[in-house]
């Protein structure tokens, strides 16, 4: 990137500072370091000439760390010994706005090296991700995103509302400047967005940069769990009556 500047007009101002942005290139969001973190690292050095001189001079080299997160989805069902058996043929979307229609805030994906990763401006993708059991995301941002289950399996009641997903990142402890360290901080989290969704959110589990997040499809009507055991009962009664 060339600035032309008027160096003595710039040398009045004093100190002053030229941000820049960049975009991870695809072969950097699975880059595995210190355990289970996506690591890529970018430096930049500025060049620049007096305007009277003719020998090119240099600052240092300013080299960035940057991380990006996962996400597991992992779709199962619940068993008859009290556990969980995984479930195929259900396929999300991801928004970053809570609305979850339309194309306002849509991902689209690329499926590389097994996973999916957000596509890079002008690059071709999807916005459905299909689970065969689970799907795993790469190259997140931190932030709010949230999933919804655009198919369900057959058989299987389809969630009303979608998982709002927090991914918050973890930080230094002894220092003022409470570095990113390239994991998930616990307060990462999911819940639903719909309260009749009772049962859709399943086990959380952090594993580095990834949160491993089952989502829980049912084949029975998940039952009201307001107004007291009494609404419970008689749904339950009315369920009876009509089989």
């Amino acid at each position: 990137i060339i600035f032309n500047l008027d160096y003595d007009v710039v040398k009045k101002l004093g100190t002053f500072f030229i941000a820049y942005s960049a975009v991870m290139q695809p072969s950097a969001v699975g880059t595995v370091q210190d355990g289970n973190t996506f690591t890529a690292t970018n430096s930049a050095k500025l060049f620049y000439r007096p305007s009277d001189s003719k020998v090119d001079q240099s600052t240092g080299a300013e080299t960035t760390t940057i991380y990006s997160y996962g996400l597991n989805l992992n779709k199962v069902t619940p068993n008859n010994d009290g556990g969980y058996d995984n479930l195929d043929g259900a396929a999300f979307s991801v928004y970053t706005n809570a609305a979850m229609t339309g194309d306002e805030g849509l991902v689209s994906f690329v499926l590389e090296n097994g996973y999916y990763r957000p596509a890079m401006t002008g690059e071709a993708g999807v916005t459905k991700l299909p689970a065969n059991a689970d799907v795993s995301i790469r190259g997140l941002e931190l932030g709010s995103y949230y999933i919804k289950e655009v198919e369900t399996p057959s058989g299987y009641y389809k969630p009303q509302g979608g998982i709002k997903v927090d991914l918050v990142g973890a930080r230094t402890q002894n220092d003022e400047e409470r570095k990113l360290i390239g994991a998930l901080d616990t307060s990462t989290g999911a819940q639903r967005t719909n309260d009749k969704d009772s049962g859709i959110v399943g086990k959380r589990e952090l594993n580095g940069a990834v949160l491993n997040l089952d989502v829980i499809n049912v084949s029975s009507p998940i039952l009201p769990t307001t107004g007291g055991p009494g609404t419970v009962a008689a749904s339950i009664a009315g369920v009876a009556l009509m089989i």
